[in-house]
């Protein structure tokens, strides 16, 4: 976490919702302009999504209390939530995270072995955080 906890990444939620906004953002661009024929689209579509996920996830839980704090939900079931939500997201973040890097491993559009070379390492310190976070929970 940016406080140093040591648990998940949390965010305002305005930047949460302009994270995923934006990343929803160049999805829909690459689905207009390009579509999904190639493998390699389809891996960015979801390199793209998983971003949107991610950025979700990182602004919930303060939208979530900052919903509970202005009445528009029950402040003890607001609570219930956060914690359970807490519990799962190291997880959930993690799994997120070994999607974004199996796509960028596997799908080629560079096949120049410095291309190659920059994805796989990409991906391989993706799924390295990945593991961080997952190995933070076991």
């Amino acid at each position: 976490a940016v406080s140093g906890n040591g648990g998940p990444l949390r965010v305002h939620w305005v930047y949460g919702a302009l994270g995923a906004a934006i990343n929803f953002i160049i999805f829909l661009g690459l689905t207009i302009n390009h579509g999904y024929a190639r493998v390699y689209n389809q891996m960015h579509a979801v390199i793209d999504l998983g971003q949107v996920v991610l950025f979700i996830s990182f602004g919930m839980e303060s939208a979530v209390s900052s919903a509970s704090r202005h009445g528009f939900c029950d402040t003890r079931r607001a609570h219930r939530w956060l914690a359970s939500a807490a519990r799962i997201r190291p997880l959930h973040d993690a799994a997120a995270l070994v999607a974004i890097a199996l796509a960028t491993i596997k799908h080629q559009h560079d096949r120049q072995p410095i291309g190659v070379f920059f994805h796989e390492k990409a991906g391989v310190f993706v799924a390295a955080a990945a593991a961080l976070i997952f190995t933070s929970i076991v």
